[in-house]
Protein backbone atom coordinates (compact mmCIF):
# COMPACT_ATOMS: atom_id res chain seq x y z
CA UNK A 1 0.00 0.00 0.00
CA UNK A 2 1.34 3.40 -0.81
CA UNK A 3 1.96 5.96 1.88
CA UNK A 4 -0.57 8.67 1.98
CA UNK A 5 1.00 12.42 1.96
CA UNK A 6 0.83 14.54 5.06
CA UNK A 7 -1.96 16.82 4.33
CA UNK A 8 -2.62 19.78 6.05
CA UNK A 9 -5.22 23.04 6.02
CA UNK A 10 -6.00 25.24 8.34
CA UNK A 11 -9.08 27.03 9.53
CA UNK A 12 -9.59 29.95 12.25
CA UNK A 13 -12.18 30.06 15.03
CA UNK A 14 -13.01 32.75 17.06
CA UNK A 15 -13.62 32.77 20.95
CA UNK A 16 -17.53 31.60 20.27
CA UNK A 17 -16.43 28.84 18.42
CA UNK A 18 -18.02 30.40 15.24
CA UNK A 19 -15.13 30.12 11.69
CA UNK A 20 -14.14 32.76 9.85
CA UNK A 21 -15.77 32.38 5.96
CA UNK A 22 -15.02 33.20 2.22
CA UNK A 23 -16.94 36.18 1.65
CA UNK A 24 -15.12 36.98 -1.83
CA UNK A 25 -14.00 40.76 -2.99
CA UNK A 26 -16.08 43.01 -2.04
CA UNK A 27 -18.68 40.16 0.19
CA UNK A 28 -21.24 40.81 2.30
CA UNK A 29 -22.61 39.43 4.86
CA UNK A 30 -21.60 37.78 8.17
CA UNK A 31 -17.79 37.30 8.98
CA UNK A 32 -18.39 34.22 11.47
CA UNK A 33 -20.60 30.94 10.58
CA UNK A 34 -21.52 28.41 12.95
CA UNK A 35 -21.29 26.32 9.18
CA UNK A 36 -18.67 24.39 8.96
CA UNK A 37 -19.32 24.13 5.81
CA UNK A 38 -19.09 27.37 4.74
CA UNK A 39 -15.86 28.33 7.12
CA UNK A 40 -12.94 29.24 4.51
CA UNK A 41 -10.24 26.94 4.74
CA UNK A 42 -6.14 27.45 4.23
CA UNK A 43 -4.13 25.14 2.35
CA UNK A 44 -0.55 27.58 4.15
CA UNK A 45 -0.34 28.19 7.55
CA UNK A 46 0.49 31.86 6.74
CA UNK A 47 -2.71 32.97 5.77
CA UNK A 48 -4.74 31.59 8.15
CA UNK A 49 -2.13 33.38 10.96
CA UNK A 50 -2.81 37.07 8.80
CA UNK A 51 -6.43 36.54 10.07
CA UNK A 52 -5.53 36.14 13.19
CA UNK A 53 -3.18 38.61 13.69
CA UNK A 54 -5.84 41.10 11.75
CA UNK A 55 -8.06 40.41 14.60
CA UNK A 56 -5.52 40.56 17.26
CA UNK A 57 -4.61 43.71 16.13
CA UNK A 58 -7.77 45.64 15.16
CA UNK A 59 -10.15 44.25 17.74
CA UNK A 60 -8.40 43.69 20.60
CA UNK A 61 -11.55 43.29 22.94
CA UNK A 62 -12.92 40.89 20.27
CA UNK A 63 -10.43 38.70 21.41
CA UNK A 64 -7.71 36.39 19.98
CA UNK A 65 -9.21 33.67 17.65
CA UNK A 66 -7.81 30.04 17.53
CA UNK A 67 -6.17 28.69 14.72
CA UNK A 68 -7.25 25.07 14.29
CA UNK A 69 -4.90 22.72 11.96
CA UNK A 70 -6.81 19.69 9.96
CA UNK A 71 -5.22 16.68 9.40
CA UNK A 72 -6.20 14.74 5.71
CA UNK A 73 -6.19 10.99 7.46
CA UNK A 74 -7.27 8.84 4.02
CA UNK A 75 -7.97 9.64 0.42
CA UNK A 76 -10.73 7.73 -1.90
CA UNK A 77 -9.93 7.52 -5.55
CA UNK A 78 -13.42 8.80 -7.75
CA UNK A 79 -13.79 6.82 -10.95
CA UNK A 80 -15.29 9.41 -13.45
CA UNK A 81 -15.58 7.81 -16.31
CA UNK A 82 -19.35 6.50 -16.13
CA UNK A 83 -20.09 10.69 -15.42
CA UNK A 84 -17.90 11.65 -18.12
CA UNK A 85 -19.24 9.09 -20.73
CA UNK A 86 -22.67 10.47 -20.19
CA UNK A 87 -21.24 14.37 -20.39
CA UNK A 88 -20.02 13.62 -23.72
CA UNK A 89 -23.34 11.94 -25.07
CA UNK A 90 -25.23 14.63 -24.27
CA UNK A 91 -23.06 16.92 -25.64
CA UNK A 92 -23.07 14.86 -28.66
CA UNK A 93 -26.98 15.06 -28.75
CA UNK A 94 -27.55 18.55 -28.45
CA UNK A 95 -24.82 19.12 -31.24
CA UNK A 96 -26.75 16.32 -33.71
CA UNK A 97 -29.89 18.65 -32.85
CA UNK A 98 -28.44 21.79 -32.95
CA UNK A 99 -27.19 20.54 -36.29
CA UNK A 100 -30.78 19.32 -37.41
CA UNK A 101 -32.12 22.70 -36.52
CA UNK A 102 -29.70 24.74 -38.49
CA UNK A 103 -30.33 22.61 -41.42
CA UNK A 104 -34.14 23.07 -41.39
CA UNK A 105 -33.56 26.86 -40.64
CA UNK A 106 -31.06 26.47 -43.82
CA UNK A 107 -33.85 24.37 -46.19
CA UNK A 108 -36.62 27.36 -45.35
CA UNK A 109 -34.37 30.01 -46.53
CA UNK A 110 -33.67 28.35 -49.55
CA UNK A 111 -37.21 27.51 -50.15
CA UNK A 112 -38.15 31.43 -49.28
CA UNK A 113 -35.50 32.11 -51.44
CA UNK A 114 -36.39 30.13 -53.84
CA UNK A 115 -40.48 31.57 -53.61
CA UNK A 116 -38.72 35.28 -54.18
CA UNK A 117 -36.91 34.73 -56.83
CA UNK A 118 -39.97 32.69 -58.77
CA UNK A 119 -41.73 35.79 -57.62
CA UNK A 120 -39.33 38.12 -59.48
CA UNK A 121 -39.33 35.75 -62.86
CA UNK A 122 -43.45 36.07 -62.64
CA UNK A 123 -43.36 39.75 -62.30
CA UNK A 124 -40.86 40.18 -65.14
CA UNK A 125 -42.48 38.12 -67.33
CA UNK A 126 -45.53 40.21 -66.76
CA UNK A 127 -43.67 43.65 -67.79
Amino acid sequence: MEQLPKIKFYAVRNKEGKWFRRKGYGGYGDTWTNNFGQARIYSRIGPARGVISFFANNYPTYGIPSLLELQVTGMTLLDETDRIKKQQERKQRHEATREQAARIQELKMAEDNLKQAQQRLKNLKTH
